[in-house]
């Protein structure tokens, strides 16, 4: 008797998951699996909406993305992981886009990078961190492409570069630093080109020697006498 209603029961459980109405909207709770049988997804649609927590699992099963819905299922607030269940990156979707800020880690739990997107499109400041959390590089980006002041750091947190960009190329001045602080060389560019003269330093920062270009291409030298 107890296994016949055990029998029941689970008969409930299983058709009450993955149905629709008789509109053809997903209902309820809804699983769907990998080619070997592993869980693919799990989650709640209600009419045909993702509604709250879904979890998705590779194909060996290991967590890989858990997804929030909210704002009628057009947004999810995202935590993806690494294979080794340490969350990979934090952000939100809307309309299965990256939207906002997202932080992303590497698989020890460190931060490695801030991006900002917009409809999907990088767009605002990014950071890139050292695994010991100091500050690689800071840019700024316009609807996918870097625009602005661009800087580069040492690990020991001295500037190692600063470059201008324009619409994702190159554009303006450009100067390199050692790790010690000091100048090595510096020019401007034009549309991802080197333009101008470019001067070149000593390791003690004294001027060493000078390149004029056009169109990228080196024309004359001249060197410190």
């Amino acid at each position: 008797m107890y296994k016949i209603i055990f029998f029941l029961f689970l008969s409930a459980i299983t058709f009450a998951q993955n149905s629709t109405d008789e509109l053809g909207r997903k209902q309820g709770k809804w699983t769907q699996k990998h080619d070997n049988g592993n869980l693919r997804y799990e989650g709640t649609f209600v009419n045909d909406v993702p509604t709250g927590i879904f979890l998705y699992y590779t194909e060996r099963g290991i967590l890989k993305a858990n997804l929030e819905y909210f704002n009628k299922g057009s947004s999810a607030a995202a935590r993806l992981y690494h294979p080794n269940e340490k969350v990979s990156a934090v952000g939100v979707y809307e309309n299965e886009e990256k939207v906002q800020l997202w932080k992303y880690y590497d698989q020890n739990g460190k931060l490695i990078r801030d991006e900002n997107f917009k409809v999907g499109k990088l767009n605002g400041e990014t950071k890139a961190y050292y695994f010991d959390s100091k500050l690689l590089e800071s840019s700024n980006y316009t609807e996918g492409k870097k625009e602005g002041e661009n800087t580069q750091y040492y690990r020991n947190g001295k500037l190692k570069l600063v470059s201008n960009y324009a619409n994702g190329k190159l554009e303006g001045e450009y100067i390199l630093y050692n790790s010690a602080g000091v100048k090595t060389y510096e020019g401007k560019y034009l549309n991802d080109l080197k333009e101008g003269i470019w001067k070149y330093y000593k390791s003690d920062g004294s001027f060493d020697y000078k390149i004029d270009y056009e169109n990228g291409i080196a024309q004359t030298q001249e060197n410190n006498e």
